[in-house]
């Protein structure tokens, strides 16, 4: 716990994030279930998720009245973990965030450092120039030390950086991965 704690400060002072709390309590909850022999363990605490698994398992994006809400995810496998995905929105969140993101998602080993990533990136998401600021974002998202992958959508516009992670293609019937992956499991964010 106390590393966690120590990650947090890191994060929240490189990302000018002071709220990493959702993602922090995530991260020890974690901790915690793999302390007591969990091997499978997932906590998804307000859009920011924790995971250890052994196992694949999908995870859904949820974007708000985006045409691509739900219809974008990725497919983790074992080497992607421990992971933490954080998604930050100026639209949807109730958090108080400064740009306009449907959805700002983060990628990287824990899911406090994601969360603070998280709302820098969705921060950098503004301006009339949709597309332009879908890239704002990225941009911020690059720069991030420790960002595995990010994904901005706004409206009908998304953009990915970084390490790729297989990523979902989702519709209401069922959901495959570019490359054909199936798993039964999806976790919208």
């Amino acid at each position: 716990m106390e590393s966690t704690l120590s990650e947090c400060s890191v994060a929240s002072r490189s990302s000018h994030s002071p709220v990493v709390i959702p993602g922090a309590i995530a991260d020890v909850t974690v901790q915690n279930m793999l302390a007591t022999g969990g091997s499978t363990c997932l906590v998804e605490n307000g859009g920011e998720i924790s995971a250890v698994s052994k196992r694949s398992l999908d995870v859904g994006i949820y974007s708000g009245k985006s045409p691509l809400s739900g219809k974008i995810g990725f497919h983790l496998v074992e080497e992607d973990f421990p992971i933490g995905i954080a998604t930050s929105s100026g639209t949807v969140s109730h958090a108080l965030n400064f740009g306009v993101a449907d959805a700002a998602t983060v990628i990287a080993d824990t899911a406090c450092f994601a969360d603070a990533c998280a709302k820098a990136v969705c921060n950098a998401v503004k301006g009339n120039d949709i597309e332009r600021s879908v890239q704002s974002g990225l941009e911020v998202a690059e720069n991030l030390e420790g960002v595995r992958c990010a994904l901005v959508i706004r409206g009908g516009f998304a953009g990915i950086v970084g390490k790729l992670i297989k990523v979902l293609s989702i519709n209401s019937d069922h959901h495959q991965t570019i490359l054909d992956m199936l798993t039964p499991e999806i976790v919208l964010l």
